[in-house]
């Protein structure tokens, strides 16, 4: 769906009778609640919806396909169905009494169209697609989910090459944003296993939400985040932090890279505390040394906190180059200013990352 703000909201005769001349944003918003309160308390899929959710077309269609009442009207087959986990509550999401922060993940494979058109003939189309959605199915089944079981999180819906996940815990132990960035380090072996991986790569956008955010937000942060990815570049990931008030920050890495930066950090003391860098960063951009046409002031303070190796790394992969994604994805013309910000990033998100989440975390003013 293209439709945004109050128009995405999906409920029953949403386009049967709406004049925008004429229209009653009073009378459309009873006619949304009475349509989702009618849906939570229908008994075979009540534990699908609360009455006070909004959700888009896409969202609405991932939701209720899953119910055998709604697959029985489609007449699908269950190996037609998408590979969807439902469970008998919701419960141990509700992150707002013990104020726990929790990972939310949505993936997307990248250029797929491009790659069935490529390899496909009007005689096999149909053919090549079954076994590509077949392929796909089953690796949301038999790789993704259990990738995030064993107190982890759960995969939510799994499409064929579109997910999404979360990643939580009950208390009383906390989840750690290092445990998310665990799994990601190990994410591009899971999407192997599917088979196309030579061909075929993923964009994934992860947002590390505080426990006060909405969850239709957190959602709709998830899609610009897969989004983020992909419009830099494709095959990588961006990784979101989300705070109670709406507000984010971002930093996007290619697959390839993001472990060897994010595992190789090291403060002025050999240790792990990020605030040295942010607080760095701070002092930096208070004194404009990031401006101008260079980028010299972020390579010396990239390789103060993440090594030599890396920061030869850094620069000599800036672009796409033959089968090798680049770390600032596709060519810009401004390669200093995309360069200075993407340490920027990468100081302020990793220094949230690694701080206390048990509250909201105060920007830091010292070293500590």
């Amino acid at each position: 769906s293209t439709l945004s703000g109050a128009d995405a909201i999906a409920y029953f005769g949403m386009g049967s009778h709406r004049n925008p001349k004429e229209r009653h944003l009073s009378t459309e918003t009873q006619d949304i609640r009475s349509f989702y309160k009618k849906l939570s308390q229908i008994r075979s899929i009540e534990k699908a919806f609360d009455e006070t959710e909004q959700l888009s077309i896409p969202e609405l269609i991932k939701r209720i396909i899953t119910y055998s009442a709604v697959a029985t009207q489609l007449n699908l087959n269950e190996n037609e169905l998408p590979s969807v986990e439902i469970p008998d509550t919701f419960r141990d999401l509700n992150r707002l009494a013990d104020k726990r922060w929790t990972g939310w993940f949505q993936g997307d494979g990248d250029k797929i169209g491009a790659f069935l058109t490529n390899n496909t003939t009007p005689d096999t189309e149909a053919e090549t697609l079954e076994r590509f959605s077949e392929a796909m199915l089953k690796w949301g089944e038999e790789s993704l989910k259990p990738s995030v079981k064993d107190g982890l999180g759960r995969v939510i819906y799994a499409g064929g090459d579109d997910f999404l996940g979360v990643f939580y815990r009950d208390p009383p132990q906390e989840l750690t944003a290092q445990e998310c960035l665990d799994w990601f380090y190990k994410f591009p072996e899971v999407w192997c296993k599917h088979g196309y991986a030579k061909d075929i790569t993923v964009s994934v956008g992860f947002v590390w939400a505080a426990p006060g955010v909405p969850q239709r937000d957190v959602l709709q942060h998830c899609r610009e985040a897969e989004k983020s990815a992909k419009n830099q570049g494709r095959n990588r990931l961006t990784i979101r932090i989300l705070f109670n008030g709406g507000n984010w920050m971002e930093w996007v890495c290619p697959w390839w890279f993001l472990p060897d930066v994010l595992t190789s950090y090291k403060d002025r003391s050999q240790g792990k505390k990020w605030t040295h860098i942010y607080n760095d960063v701070a002092m930096l951009e208070a004194r404009h040394a990031f401006e101008g046409d260079q980028s010299e002031v972020a390579l010396a303070l990239f390789e103060v906190y993440f090594g030599s190796t890396n920061r030869i790394t850094l620069e000599q992969h800036l672009w796409d180059f033959d089968d090798k994604t680049g770390i600032l994805g596709n060519l810009k013309k401004d390669v200093h200013q995309s360069l200075n910000e993407w340490v920027i990033n990468l100081a302020k998100v990793g220094f949230h990352l690694h701080s206390p989440c048990s509250s909201e975390v105060n920007i830091p003013s010292t070293y500590v």
